[in-house]
């Protein structure tokens, strides 16, 4: 019987102790190509303090207390984006990026057109070895391999380049080249 009426007592004010944030969540997708964006940093009135990171599918979700805030979703290689809002109810906010795109599909046109083409290479951290095999397929495609290390850019960025070499590569010799070409190649798989 004790339990009981210290439930009741608790009851009415328990519901207060939820009512002081709200979840704020959605999803960050390219600009470029709609797909999702991992590990995009939500940071709320501009501290690191106070944040979200997206998921694998671009999810983020933040719990905000009531009143104004600024929403900034940004990572190396995009363009940020701002946002303010009067958070009072939960809410969905999606973000949709700008990537700063060094490669791109005009850049790879270019390189083309001044007998400069090159395939792009994920190396990440470890440096990739090349072998006489890639001396042999450069010199016989008159195309080299470019490493891009442990840099960031923004992988659509890079998959654009790598897509546009390909349709060149494809229009001059056919599909053969595919058979020679080394499989860190970003975006050969397709």
């Amino acid at each position: 019987m004790r339990t009981i009426f210290i439930l009741f007592l608790i009851l009415p004010f328990s519901n207060l102790f939820g009512q002081g944030t709200f979840r704020i969540s959605g999803v960050v997708t390219s600009a470029i190509n709609s797909e999702p964006l991992e590990y995009m940093v939500i940071l709320v009135n501009g501290s690191s303090e106070n944040g979200s990171v997206t998921d694998s599918l671009g999810y983020y979700e933040l719990d905000l207390p009531k009143g104004q805030v600024k929403l900034t979703a940004l990572w190396i290689g995009y363009e940020g984006y701002d946002t303010t809002l009067f958070v009072n109810k939960p809410l969905e906010l999606n973000f949709r990026l700008t990537a700063k795109c060094e490669y791109s599909r005009e850049s790879a046109q270019s390189d083309i057109s001044k007998g400069r083409p090159k395939l792009l290479i994920d190396g990440s951290i470890s440096v990739t070895a090349f072998s006489k095999e890639d001396d042999k397929f450069a010199h016989r495609y008159k195309i080299r391999y470019y490493n891009l290390g442990d840099s960031v850019y923004a992988l659509e960025c890079i998959e654009m380049y790598n897509a546009e070499v390909f349709q060149y590569l494809d229009n001059k010799y056919g599909k053969s080249w595919r058979e020679d070409v080394r499989p860190d190649v970003i975006d050969i798989s397709e």
